[in-house]
């Protein structure tokens, strides 16, 4: 049986109407990472976004690019909890991660 892969959703809310966008997604499988922008679907996806005032992240300038890595990137990872926190595996726990 194949596990399913580990999916985030990138969110991006505009400060001034506060709507919500779903304008990435990062996955995991098989060990390999991959982060696309999200340009299918009904409606407030990257499109709506970035003619609401959204910018493709600096790390990920190219939004027709599947971006690929052997480790987490660098602007999710940074997002983590710090591992030398006493309390690092229970939050991680807490978060469900």
């Amino acid at each position: 049986m194949r596990k399913r892969p580990f999916e985030l959703w990138l969110i991006w809310q505009n400060v001034e109407t506060r709507q919500r966008y779903h304008v990435g997604r990062l996955l995991h499988e098989d060990g390999v990472y991959t982060f696309s922008y999200e340009k299918e679907g009904y409606r407030r996806k990257l499109k709506e976004a970035m003619d609401n005032g959204y910018r493709p992240h600096l790390a990920f300038p190219d939004t027709n690019k599947t971006y690929t890595s052997n480790t987490l990137f660098g602007p999710f990872a940074r997002r983590l909890p710090d591992r030398r926190r006493p309390d690092y595996l229970s939050v991680l726990q807490d978060l469900g991660l």
